[in-house]
């Protein structure tokens, strides 16, 4: 069996870090590594941590930042430690159920071509109750995975992925410039050479919660940002639809916003997506929205 290498980024983890290694342990396939980062958590959550890991019968690796780096550059540690020929990422409020890894590394098994394999998920234990049905990004072309890489990103957690080790190896690591959204911006210089590949069902459960990185909006939104211009960049033939584009991207924020009753910024993202591109229906169904929202929530909103 192949190894897999199991990264998983920690810091400040205490409450959740248990249930995503009981996760692994519970796992269908066993060969593979764990190799925790600690993102220069205190003094009690990293002594925390060794105190859990001597719990476990199996040997984990912990590496210790001497200074907070973020994310991206915390897995990019656990892939230069890691011997496997898969790496495999867990986020420390994560879980995986138990046939995750299996299912994966036997597609890879099937499909030589595959740079990457992803699952769907659920959140807090709850499918998603609406799912746009797209086809298996191995199914399309390379100009329809561009399209498709364009329109909705393709990812929505690091924790669904299991990546072919070479991948890194040839193609550089992670970008350490991003907030979050790495694995998108690496899907993106990974497409000219390898396939990716899509099981349909969940088998990871994501925690959403308030303590969560990915919950403010605002860096967020810079993020995906980042990622159109990073695109557009690997791939100028798409600069011509930068601005219908955006105007999609700050047409979902305002909806966002909306949600958390933070209507001024709402009400700039919208006139911003409508100057951007002034055919986004999605702008003209958010108005009756917007103005109930406000008579319900005005005077708590900001």
């Amino acid at each position: 069996m192949p190894k897999v290498s199991i990264v998983i980024p920690y810091y400040n983890g205490n409450r959740f870090i248990s249930d995503a290694l009981n996760s692994i342990m519970d796992q269908s396939y066993s060969d593979y590594e764990v190799i925790i980062v600690d993102d220069h958590s205190n003094m009690e959550s990293y002594d925390h941590l060794k105190e859990v890991v001597n719990n476990y019968p199996i040997h984990i690796k912990i590496i210790r930042h001497e200074q907070n780096k973020g994310i991206p550059s915390t897995r990019n540690s656990g892939i230069l430690h890691s011997t496997g020929e898969y790496i495999a990422f867990l986020d420390q409020d994560d879980v995986w159920y138990k046939d995750k890894l299996q299912t994966q590394i036997n597609i890879f098994s099937e499909y030589k071509d595959i740079g990457i394999v992803y699952t769907d998920s659920k959140i807090n234990n709850i499918k998603k109750p609406y799912k746009r049905k797209l086809p298996n990004p191995y199914d399309l072309d390379f100009a329809e995975l561009k399209q498709r890489i364009f329109n909705y990103w393709i990812f929505s957690s690091c924790s669904t992925l299991l990546i072919r080790k070479e991948c890194f190896e040839k193609k550089g690591l992670f970008n350490t410039e991003l907030y979050s959204g790495e694995e998108i911006e690496f899907a993106m210089r990974i497409i000219p050479d390898y396939k990716i590949f899509l099981i349909d069902q969940p088998l990871v459960n994501k925690r959403k919660h308030k303590s969560n990185a990915s919950n403010s909006l605002k860096s967020q939104l810079t993020v995906e940002e980042y990622l159109l211009s990073k695109f557009i960049e690997i791939f100028p033939e798409f600069s011509i639809f930068k601005n219908s584009r955006l105007s999609k991207i700050y047409s979902n924020y305002a909806k966002s916003y909306i949600d958390v009753h933070a209507f001024r910024e709402s009400a700039k993202l919208a006139f911003t997506a409508l100057s951007l591109n002034p055919l986004n229906k999605k702008i003209y169904l958010l108005f009756p929205y917007f103005i109930l929202q406000i008579l319900k929530y005005g005077n708590s909103g900001q």
